[in-house]
């Protein structure tokens, strides 16, 4: 049986030229690489292409082993970013293109109404999406706590980053499939350990054969 391999989901933030910022997401393990990716990258191609990260300014800010939870950081601080510094001066999650659509735009505003709404009263607010499910999801998203106001103060720099991939704790190592499987399968020797017992007292199997 093969080995099921666990990751750390790291959320990063690149300060590029002009003022601008970048929010990725990549695994613990994959983080150097992906950051020289963002450096190669050729001018125009890309939003890390057209603003070059400025060396020294990367930083992680939030580390999670579901990958569900890394995507909503993501989106968090993208959206919280763009927040404070302006749509057009930070890309990430699902809005890295360096021009964004007209709806691409509507949606940020949505998630910025929506986070300045919980910030003010922390009531949840109907009526963004046609969807209900589309606004759990927005609200989830935005439940993460703030994590990005002053990168450099809030977050670490990668360079200090122990990139080792390390095994989740012991009790989420047992929610995974095969860890399932195997415990199901002892169960299942350990009851037939006991029905070979009980036959074996009935028919008079010694218990003391010296």
């Amino acid at each position: 049986m093969q080995s099921c391999s666990h990751h750390t989901y790291v959320i990063y933030v690149l300060l590029l030229e002009a003022g601008r910022r970048y929010v990725g997401r990549t695994t613990l393990g994959n983080l150097r690489r992906r950051l020289a990716q963002h450096y190669r990258t050729r001018a125009g191609d890309t939003f890390t292409g057209r603003y070059k990260p400025i060396p020294g300014k990367e930083y992680v800010v939030a580390q999670r082993y579901d990958e569900e939870a890394a995507v909503q950081v993501e989106v968090t601080t993208t959206v919280k970013l763009m927040e404070k510094h302006g749509v057009d001066l930070v890309r990430g999650a699902q809005w890295s293109d360096c021009e964004l659509s007209d709806e691409s735009v509507k949606e940020i505003t949505t998630y910025i109404d929506l986070m300045r709404s919980q910030d003010c009263d922390g009531g949840d607010t109907d009526g963004l999406s046609s969807s209900s499910t589309r606004r759990r999801k927005r609200r989830s998203a935005l439940e993460e706590p703030a994590i990005v106001d002053t990168v450099e103060e809030e977050s670490t720099r990668v360079s200090n980053v122990d990139t080792t991939e390390k095994e989740p704790t012991r009790a989420s190592n047992f929610k995974t499939p095969e860890n399932k499987l195997i415990a199901f399968g002892i169960l299942i020797l350990l009851c037939m350990s006991l029905v070979l017992l009980q036959s074996f007292e009935i028919v008079g199997f010694p218990r003391d054969l010296a």
